[in-house]
């Protein structure tokens, strides 16, 4: 299902879920990049989702759901982008540039990966 930005944390961090998922999924590290977009890829195929990365609080100050701080960027040329409306980071996914990270309208639904708390 495609959810907002809130939407998909929320389901994420569900304490009532049969599921162990905390927030929205965060990476701190290329081999968890390389391990979400290859998971992403055969669950959502090209379309792009939902990742825990924001600047809800501070503008430009980026943080993970789960108030980790910003230690690996995966940034697309240009990004990001500031702008007034777009407070949340989705993942790009291309068969030609791989996976890259883009600002996103929070209000825009998206596919979401949430991360498991094991």
């Amino acid at each position: 299902d495609r959810r907002t930005w809130q939407d998909a944390q929320f389901l994420c961090s569900d304490s009532n879920s049969t599921f162990n998922f905390t927030n929205l999924v965060s990476v701190s590290n290329l081999q968890e990049f390389a391990f979400i977009t290859s998971i992403a890829k055969s669950i959502v195929g090209f379309e792009n989702f939902w990742i825990g990365l924001n600047d809800k609080e501070t503008s430009g100050t980026f943080k993970w759901s789960d108030h980790s701080p910003e230690t690996f960027v995966r940034w697309g040329r240009g990004e990001p982008k500031r702008s007034k409306i777009k407070s949340c980071v989705q993942m790009t996914l291309d068969d030609d540039r791989g996976a890259d990270w883009a600002l996103e309208s929070c209000e825009t639904p998206l596919y979401f990966v949430c991360k498991n708390s094991n």
